[in-house]
C-alpha cells in the first residue's frame, strides 16, 4: 500500500519528534539486531523455514522504522552545513532570479520589510515551549500588506529546527504565501532592486579588515551607483553596529565583539544610509552615528548632507524577546520590546519613508523620513573623502 504525501509528511514529523537519546538507542538496535537474530536461529533448530521467513520479514519492517528514527531527526543539519561563505541558500537562488525578473517590470521599489525568524505551528502541535510566539502575527501582517511590498529580506535565524527536519517543512509552508509572490532574500549577496542597493553580510564568517568578506563588503558598497540607486542599505544577522540589548551591555561592547571597529569606516566612506541587524530579539533605532557619536540631532526627519549611518536592530520577527539593559545610551532614539518588522518605502530618488510596525496590530510605532539629493550624498564629511593637504 502506497502512502499519500500527507501521510509521508506526518510520518517524518512524528519520527523527527523523537528526542536524540531515543534515536541513538534506535541506531544501536538497528546495527545489532541482525547479529541477535542470527544467534537465535543458530541455536533454535526447530524453527521452520516459513516461520523464519515470516519473522525475518517482520524484523526488516522494524529495522526500517528504527532506521528512520535514528536518522531523520538530524538529517537537516547535513543539508544546512553544505552552504558555505561563497554560496547562497537554495531559497535565495530562486528569490534572486525572481528579483531580476521583477526589475524588468518595476521602475522602483515601493517597500522592503526586513524581519527575523518567522516560524511557528498555528495549532501549537510542533513548537517547543512556545519558542516563537510572535512569528505567526509577523507573517500574517506581511501577507496582509503584500500588495504594497516588492521584496522581503530575512536577515536572522530561520527555523530554529534544532535537528528536526519537519520544522523546515513547516517554515516553508508558513512563508509560502510570501515567497510565491515576491522575492524572499537570505544569505550573503549584493543586489540592486529598484532604487535600493543592498549589501548583505554573513556574520558567521570573518568580516574584519583583510578578510575575504571585508573585501566583498567594500566592493559591494563601492559598486553602488547612487544616481540610479540612491538608497544604500547594509544588513547582517549579528549586531555589527549598535545595540543596548542586555547581553551586549553586560559584555561592555554594545555590539558583537569586534563588530563595527573594521566596518564603520566603510559605512562612513561609502555613505551607507542604514544598517540593519537581527540576533537580538527586540527593536532599536539609533541616531545617524559615527564612532559612537551622534552626528545629527534630528529624530523624525533627516535632510541635506549624509553624515552618518542609522543603525537598526529589527530582531523581533517571532522568537522569544530579548531584554534591554537599564542603561539607555545617548545614541539610542527608540527601543521597543515587542514583535515587529521594518518597512522602507522609496517614493523617488530623494525621498524615503522608514516605518517600524508591531506584529500584534500592524500599526506604526516608530518612523522617520529622509530627503536628500545626489549632491548631498557626494558632499564630504568626516572620513568620507580622501584626506587632503595644501600640497594637493
Amino acid at each position: 500500500m502506497s502512502l499519500s504525501y500527507d501521510q509521508k509528511r506526518e510520518m517524518s514529523r512524528l519520527a523527527a519528534g523523537f528526542p536524540t537519546p531515543l534515536r541513538r538507542i534506535a541506531s544501536v538496535i538497528f546495527l545489532t539486531y541482525p547479529l541477535f537474530l542470527y544467534i537465535v536461529t543458530k541455536r533454535t533448530r526447530t524453527v521452520s523455514g516459513r516461520e523464519l521467513m515470516r519473522s525475518t520479514a517482520g524484523s526488516v519492517v522494524v529495522l526500517f522504522l528504527l532506521f528512520l528514527l535514528s536518522v531523520v531527526g538530524s538529517a537537516v543539519s547535513g543539508v544546512v552545513r553544505r552552504h558555505d561563505l561563497a554560496g547562497v541558500q537554495p531559497l535565495s537562488r530562486v528569490a534572486i532570479h525572481k528579483a531580476r525578473l521583477a526589475l524588468e517590470d518595476k521602475a522602483y521599489v515601493k517597500a522592503s520589510p526586513l524581519l527575523l525568524g518567522i516560524k511557528a505551528e498555528r495549532d501549537g502541535s510542533n513548537e517547543y515551549n512556545n519558542y516563537q510566539p510572535g512569528s505567526l502575527n509577523t507573517t500574517d501582517m506581511i501577507v496582509k500588506d503584500l500588495d504594497n511590498i516588492d521584496i522581503v529580506f530575512h536577515i536572522g535565524d530561520i527555523t530554529y529546527a534544532n535537528g528536526y527536519i519537519s520544522q523546515w517543512d513547516q517554515f516553508t509552508a508558513q512563508v509560502e504565501p510570501i515567497t510565491s509572490r515576491v522575492p524572499y532574500m537570505l544569505a550573503r549577496y549584493s543586489t540592486d532592486f529598484g532604487m535600493f542597493h543592498f549589501c548583505i553580510a554573513d556574520t558567521e564568517h570573518d568580516w574584519r579588515e583583510g578578510s575575504e568578506q571585508y573585501k566583498f563588503i567594500e566592493h559591494c558598497l563601492a559598486s553602488a551607483d547612487r544616481k540610479k540607486q540612491p538608497w544604500l542599505i547594509f544588513a547582517a544577522h549579528r549586531v555589527l553596529g549598535y545595540s543596548s540589548g542586555k547581553s551586549y551591555v553586560a559584555e561592555g561592547s554594545f555590539e558583537e565583539p569586534m563588530g563595527r571597529e573594521s566596518l564603520q569606516k566603510l559605512w562612513q566612506k561609502y555613505r551607507v544610509d542604514m544598517a540593519f541587524f537581527g540576533h537580538v530579539h527586540n527593536y532599536e533605532r539609533t541616531c545617524p552615528i559615527y564612532q559612537n557619536q551622534c552626528v545629527n540631532n534630528e529624530k523624525l526627519h533627516y535632510s541635506g548632507t549624509m553624515n552618518g549611518t542609522i543603525h537598526v536592530v529589527v530582531g523581533g520577527g517571532g522568537s522569544h524577546l530579548s531584554n534591554f539593559s537599564d542603561t539607555v545610551p545617548n545614541w539610542s532614539i527608540y527601543r521597543d520590546l515587542a514583535f515587529g518588522f521594518v518597512k522602507l518605502t522609496a517614493f523617488n530618488h530623494s525621498s524615503l519613508l522608514f516605518e517600524y510596525k508591531r506584529s500584534s496590530d500592524g500599526k506604526v510605532y516608530d518612523s522617520f523620513t529622509i530627503s536628500r539629493d545626489y549632491r548631498d550624498v557626494l558632499a564630504c564629511v568626516h572620513d568620507s573623502c580622501p584626506p587632503t593637504t595644501l600640497a594637493t
